[in-house]
């Protein structure tokens, strides 16, 4: 029978030769020394041991609890008890309070990691992309509307930085544990084992174990001794504070020669002013991301369409070099008979397509 463990007491659950049932618990006096409970009588003692003071009979029920297995030969084997180790003076482990056990793990797909791929017709835009990779910077901020070709500018700089790290952000990463999980696998991705040391504390205390995290974190980048930047691609998805903050923390201590490149459509949520005055800042807005009319042409005859200044002037001057409109020009296909454009662009600026010929 299960005995109580009064005050004073030491209670010492293991395995024997006669398994125990759930529930069922073994008692020695404190002054009794506990080896006596692990005697030779004891053979193939390979349970595991919780020693406590003051422990419950409702902890050591929980302790105790378990699935009986059978051994090879047939014979019944000693109980399974948690892994985990039950320290003098602490309850059980509690999923509902102490949150995910040992064994869960934060996954990402390694598809993640993996930048958009550029399409052959996408026009390069290089000059944009030489500042996206300005040497001495440690934060780029790329700014602008949807479709107006945030992403695939960082995609580009991307491909021409020999040490990238690409990390499109999610809506689950408000949990700064999945966000710094996820940074922390794309980081491996470019530098084989990162964060294997400390990578599991996200597992076991989630987003409680971020702020000692991020110390480990820098200091290992720092050892790398290689430029890496870092692309966060939709940092807007991202609202909870906790994950802003520690992006923030991240910037402050980022190694030299380490940077942020980030892609959203709202103003960057870290303060500026100082990375200004160090001149150690780039930003790119809506403006600096619309296309030109040479962008335009180019975008045109790489859909194999042909025209002549004054319409790619008023088509650039139609959609404000919004990259996503000029797009969609392109998809309508103009004709390149009589009439520069077909009626469904001539109506999307303003005009009859006969007024193009």
């Amino acid at each position: 029978m299960s005995v109580p463990v009064g005050r004073g007491r030491l209670a010492c659950v293991h395995s024997c030769s006669r398994p125990l049932d759930a529930g069922q618990s073994a008692v020695v006096e404190a002054d009794q020394p506990v080896k006596t409970a692990l005697e030779p009588s004891c053979p193939g003692n390979v349970g595991t041991v919780a020693v406590g003071l003051n422990l419950g009979l409702r902890s050591l029920r929980a302790i105790t609890s378990g699935t009986k297995m059978s051994a090879p030969d047939g014979r019944p084997s000693r109980p399974r008890t948690r892994t985990r180790a039950i320290r003098r003076g602490e309850r059980p482990w509690n999923p509902a309070v102490d949150g995910p056990s040992d064994s869960a793990t934060l996954v990402h797909a390694e598809t993640r990691f993996v930048p958009p791929g550029l399409r052959p017709e996408l026009v390069l835009r290089s000059a944009l992309a030489d500042r996206v990779l300005t040497p001495d910077t440690r934060l780029v901020v790329v700014s602008g509307p949807a479709g107006a070709g945030k992403s695939t500018l960082l995609a580009q700089a991307y491909a021409a930085c020999p040490d990238a790290i690409w990390l499109p952000i999610e809506a689950a990463d408000d949990d700064p544990a999945v966000l710094w999980s996820a940074l922390i696998d794309a980081t491996a991705g470019t530098v084989p084992g990162f964060g294997e040391l400390y990578r599991h504390r996200l597992d076991t205390a989630g987003s409680e174990a971020v702020d000692s995290i991020i110390p480990l974190f820098v200091n290992e980048l720092a050892g790398t001794s290689r430029p890496i930047r870092f692309f966060l691609d939709d940092l807007h998805l991202v609202s909870g504070h906790r994950s802003i903050d520690s992006l923030h923390q991240l910037l402050q201590h980022l190694p030299p020669e380490n940077c942020l490149v980030i892609a959203s459509r709202a103003a960057a949520p870290f303060p500026l002013g100082r990375l200004r005055l160090e001149r150690a800042l780039v930003e790119l807005d809506q403006d600096d991301l619309a296309m030109d009319a040479r962008e335009a042409r180019a975008t045109l005859e790489a859909a194999g369409i042909e025209a002549d200044d004054d319409h790619i002037a008023a088509l650039v001057a139609r959609t404000e070099g919004w990259t996503a409109g000029l797009a969609w020009a392109t998809l309508a296909r103009w004709p390149t008979q009589r009439c520069g454009t077909s009626a469904r662009v001539a109506r999307t600026m303003g005009r009859s397509s006969c007024s193009w010929g």
